[in-house]
């Protein structure tokens, strides 16, 4: 089975090409302003790299966020456009989940905090045992002081949110903090390939029509019908 991983929830362009459950080819890159005038060819490059065509892949995967509202955008619609025209299963995974399974941490809890502007963060946490991680906590857009009191003991942070409440969680007194370096604050479609790739040999596909970005800040992403003069 052939897999190409896409996720664009953040500021960079990450794709992956997966084989029989081991990454063939992977590519990291920060992402251009014009994002939807490179996605393709840097989609066709890596394909071509592996040496297939589009036509060889047996499925899609994509980060569905939260993350960057237009990055998600054009990324979602990029692989379900791929899906739907040569009628191929898609599976999304939340780029939180992702960065949950590279931070590096194989026991205890870890908190992703993905900067979400606004003195807000993405987040969600997890239990990690036994090299196993399962969420502990629901997908949710918070401030980093609703966060900390939710948390206690050990903690493991990671995420790009770390780079502005760090002092915040370094000085809570119920916390004894740890952070992921910063190469693996952003989601890696190679960890998204390995995390998707038990769903797609059980067949747990999406319905490719009802896929949507996890935005978590809907009211943003809905046009606004201007004011009256």
């Amino acid at each position: 089975m052939k897999i190409l991983c896409l996720d664009t929830s953040s500021k960079y362009l990450s794709l992956a090409v997966v084989i029989a459950g081991q990454v063939r080819r992977f590519r990291h890159k920060p992402a251009r302003k014009i994002l939807s005038s490179t996605i393709m060819p840097s989609i066709l490059e890596i394909t071509k790299m592996s040496g297939l065509t589009l036509n060889d892949f047996d499925g899609f995967g994509v980060g569905s966020g939260p993350g960057s509202f237009t990055g998600l955008r054009i990324g979602l619609a990029t692989i379900k456009g791929l899906a739907t025209a040569q009628n191929k299963p898609v599976v999304a995974v939340s780029s939180l989940d992702v960065l949950a399974r590279q931070s590096g941490c194989s026991d205890g809890i870890v908190c992703v905090m993905c900067d979400a502007r606004r003195q807000l963060l993405y987040t969600c946490s997890y239990d990690y045992h036994d090299g196993q991680c399962r969420s502990r906590s629901e997908y949710a857009l918070s401030s980093i002081q609703d966060i900390l009191k939710r948390l206690k003991g050990d903690i493991h942070f990671t995420g790009d949110g770390i780079t502005v409440c760090r002092p915040e969680v370094e000085s809570s007194k119920n916390i004894q903090s740890s952070f992921t370096r910063e190469s693996a604050w952003h989601p890696h479609a190679r960890i998204l390939g390995e995390l998707l790739w038990g769903r797609f040999k059980a067949r747990q596909w999406e319905d490719v029509d009802n896929i949507v970005p996890l935005y978590l800040y809907p009211q943003d992403c809905q046009i606004r019908p201007k004011k009256k003069k």
